[in-house]
């Protein structure tokens, strides 16, 4: 077997040593190569300009790719809008609405329909409630579940849309903001993430001056109003179903 001596005095990059079988030497950058690899010289030295390219190429997108997400994500902060604190101020943000115009399609022509024919029977038909933002929702159940010590103030999930802050830096005093929001809402029972008034498919309206009136049903027939009873069963016939237990609410399911 031939060796190559590689003398000592020699610094700098590591020799180009062949793959078996090759019939060549070793030889360092720079240097001339031997003559005994002939035709195949040129062929190899592009390969290797190739490889040393593409490794180039890698080793940049490597590195670009952490900065350019860290860029990213520098942008979207800067872009997103500051957070407030939570407070009594949020209340008034993302009102319900009390249009019958802001109903799903669908139960919004039936519920129409059933109140048209209340006040065509001569009936004081009061809407306090129809569709409900999902912001609104979201700021009343967090409230509540915060003034009730059911989840820390740091621990809330965040919204795309509500750039609110819960945490004031002192568990007392994010309490104390979540209770004021929480009677300004006037919350009784643990506000819902996703409802009927959410998909707007329910409206909460107070009805007065009905009973001893005849309106006309969903089928088009006269009924009397004796009792509240017969109204709910007017409103089935339009679609617009009653919640018992809840005075001034109706749905497109009763619930």
């Amino acid at each position: 077997m031939n060796t190559v001596a590689m003398p000592s005095s020699v610094s700098g990059p590591a020799p180009y040593m062949p793959a078996p079988g090759d019939g060549a030497g070793p030889y360092w950058p720079g240097a001339a190569l031997p003559a005994a690899t002939g035709a195949t010289a040129q062929p190899r030295t592009d390969a290797l300009a190739q490889q040393g390219h593409h490794l180039l190429r890698d080793m940049a997108q490597a590195a670009r790719g952490p900065a350019m997400a860290e860029v990213a994500a520098a942008q979207a902060e800067a872009t997103a809008p500051p957070q407030e604190l939570s407070g009594r101020d949020w209340v008034a943000r993302f009102p319900t609405s009390r249009s019958l115009d802001d109903l799903a399609p669908g139960f919004r022509e039936k519920a129409t329909a059933f109140v048209d024919a209340m006040r065509a029977a001569g009936a004081d038909v009061r809407i306090s409630a129809t569709h409900r933002p999902a912001e609104r929702a979201y700021l009343m159940r967090y409230a509540w579940d915060i003034s009730k010590g059911l989840i820390q103030p740091d621990r809330v999930p965040s919204h795309p849309n509500v750039p609110i802050n819960w945490n004031h830096g002192t568990k007392v005093k994010s309490v104390t903001a979540a209770k004021e929001m929480v009677r300004a809402y006037n919350i009784v029972h643990r506000p819902a993430l996703t409802s009927n008034h959410i998909r707007g498919t329910a409206i909460d309206m107070t009805v007065t001056g009905i009973i001893g009136k005849t309106m006309t049903n969903g089928t088009g027939q006269p009924v009397k109003i004796k009792t509240m009873e017969d109204l709910y069963k007017v409103g089935e016939s339009y679609g617009v179903l009653k919640l018992r237990s809840d005075p001034p609410h109706w749905s497109a399911d009763g619930r």
